[in-house]
Formats: C-alpha cells, sequence, structure tokens
C-alpha cells in the first residue's frame, strides 16, 4: 500500500549563514535583517528556522528564541543587540517537528544605530562664490564607517544675527569621510 516515512533525526546545521541589511549591507541600524542560509539535505524537509542571540539555546521554546518558517531565507527582528558585533544562533526543524538546539550555526549581526559626527569650517567671510565648505566625518565608534556626508547650512538673511532653521542642502551627499563641499549661498546650490 503507501509508503510511511519516519523521520526522528534532527537537521543538522546550516552553513554557510548570511544577515544583511534590507539594503543588503552587513551593518544595520535596527531595521530587520534579511537572513539566508543553505539548509542541510532532510528526509521530511525543512519547515523553519529557529534564532537566538547572545547564547546558544537549551531549548527550543526558552525566552530568547524565536522561530520563523521557511526553508532559507528569513526576514527577523533581534531586540537587545548592542553596537558591534552580536553572535547568534540559527538551529532548523524538519517538516516532521525535529529540531535540536544543541546543533545550531553561530553567524554574526553586525549592529550600528549611532549616527556619524562631523565638523565644518568656511570662511567667516568671502567676497565671492562658491564658498569652500571644508568637512571631516567620524562613526563614533568605528563600527560601520561614514556612507555619506550631506551638508545643512542657515542663513543670516536680514544680517541681524538671526538665523533661519537649518536647511538640508541640494548637494549631492559627498562619499566618504573628508573633502570639500563649494557652497553658493546667494543661489542656494552647493556641489560637492
Amino acid at each position: 500500500s503507501g509508503l510511511v516515512v519516519v523521520d526522528l533525526q534532527a537537521p543538522g546545521p546550516p552553513s554557510p549563514v548570511r544577515a544583511l541589511s534590507p539594503d543588503g549591507k552587513e551593518w544595520n541600524n535596527g531595521r530587520p535583517y534579511s537572513i539566508t542560509l543553505t539548509p542541510p539535505a532532510d528526509i521530511s524537509g525543512i519547515a523553519g528556522a529557529f534564532f537566538k542571540t547572545g547564547a546558544p539555546a537549551v531549548s527550543n521554546d526558552e525566552p530568547g528564541v524565536q522561530f520563523l518558517p521557511g526553508a532559507s531565507s528569513f526576514t527577523a527582528t533581534f531586540p537587545a543587540l548592542v553596537n558591534g558585533t552580536n553572535l547568534a544562533y540559527v538551529w532548523l526543524k524538519d517538516g516532521a517537528g525535529n529540531a535540536d538546539p544543541s546543533n545550531p550555526s553561530a553567524f554574526t549581526l553586525r549592529f550600528d544605530d549611532l549616527p556619524p559626527g562631523s565638523t565644518a569650517s568656511a570662511p567667516a567671510f568671502a567676497n565671492s562664490t562658491p564658498i569652500a565648505v571644508q568637512f571631516a566625518s567620524t562613526d563614533q565608534e568605528s563600527l560601520s564607517g561614514v556612507d555619506k556626508t550631506h551638508l545643512w547650512f542657515r542663513r543670516d538673511a536680514g544680517g541681524n544675527g538671526v538665523f533661519s532653521n537649518w536647511q538640508l542642502s541640494s548637494t549631492v551627499p559627498a562619499v566618504g569621510s573628508a573633502g570639500a563641499f563649494l557652497f553658493d549661498p546667494m543661489g542656494f546650490n552647493p556641489t560637492a
């Protein structure tokens, strides 16, 4: 008559495991992570994955463990990450319900929610435009680095020391952590 498959063995650990931000970068600032992995062959198929950060799990239902259905691609949010690298663990559940938290794969979540800092300098007075605005940007903890620097400005349009609100310039952001913007205060058209 029919074939009965008995599967009492939990799937082995997946490899490799990769966690990226939604825009495909290794560093993330708190948005969900996009996790991809290659599951091992399992006679009853892969039903999903368990995830835990910090320390390996002892059981599938202990605090801090989350289960996500799927086989090789997951979107997960991890609470309580610290800035820097965080160790995480993943183990699989097969279609028969077998899962073994003592057989995980470890992977790294790179988290950085600290904004970079920057300094800028320009001449106090100028008799021609554009004005060169020198800048330097730094990553506070030297974690993910500086991706782009934007130029913001305020105007004392009346010459009375009362400045406007900060405005983002229309320039294309500068790539890197140091350089100069050429700013035209009359036309509000700075260029990197």
